[in-house]
């Protein structure tokens, strides 16, 4: 269940992140009858669950009649509603690296009113190492067919002591890489817009280490 995952000490303590993912899906209701692999399965490209496992290079198990497989939780979703699994196939668990005691981190999500899916979603990790970032995860929900890793912002990222400059710099590579369409719950230049602050307060926190359970 999300509740148990939310609940779990171990999970606060070592990936942190799927921590905040988790909590900020729907209500207590909600998280006390839902799944994990149902946040996965369903495909949603607003799905928090699934986007804090994407960030996390996480990996899905599936299980068939023809064996099992594993697939990283990046290239399970293939679009709206849709994911590699075949139709004999189904779902087992999850691997998730523990993150690293030098790793920065946030996850942001924002919606029209409370409970609402979210409109649009941000999670950053950043792992130091000698005052740079050593590896770096950006992915968004929300503003895609799938959630979105932008691998491209993660290279600018590495190999930096980021200033306000950087950080700033990347944010609008987030805006300019995301692909967002206009829906019921916003527009898509609410979501570009929308992307921009949200990126460079997620990796400030992340950077700083400041971000708060």
């Amino acid at each position: 269940k999300l509740r148990v995952v939310e609940r779990s000490e171990l999970v606060q303590m070592k990936i942190p992140l799927q921590y905040l993912a988790t909590k900020t899906i729907g209500s207590v209701q909600i998280r006390n009858m839902g799944t994990l692999g149902g946040n996965v399965c369903n495909a949603s490209p607003a799905a928090d669950g699934a986007l804090g496992l994407v960030t996390l290079d996480a990996v899905v198990h599936i299980a068939g009649v023809k064996g099992n497989r594993d697939v990283p939780a990046a290239k399970f979703f293939t679009g709206p509603g849709a994911t590699v699994l075949a139709q004999d196939e189904f779902v087992t668990g999850f691997t998730v690296p523990v993150m690293d005691a030098d790793t920065g981190y946030h996850f942001i999500s924002i919606g029209r009113v409370a409970l609402d899916i979210s409109t649009i979603s941000i999670a950053v990790t950043l792992t130091k190492k000698q005052g740079k970032v050593a590896k770096a995860r950006v992915a968004l929900g929300s503003v895609a067919p799938t959630s979105l890793r932008l691998p491209e912002v993660e290279k600018y990222l590495e190999g930096k002591a980021l200033t306000d400059e950087m950080i700033r710099e990347a944010a609008v590579m987030v805006s300019e890489g995301i692909k967002p369409i206009t829906d019921i719950r916003a527009s898509a230049e609410y979501r570009k817009e929308a992307s921009k602050g949200m990126a460079m307060e997620a990796i400030k926190i992340a950077w700083t280490k400041e971000a708060q359970q």
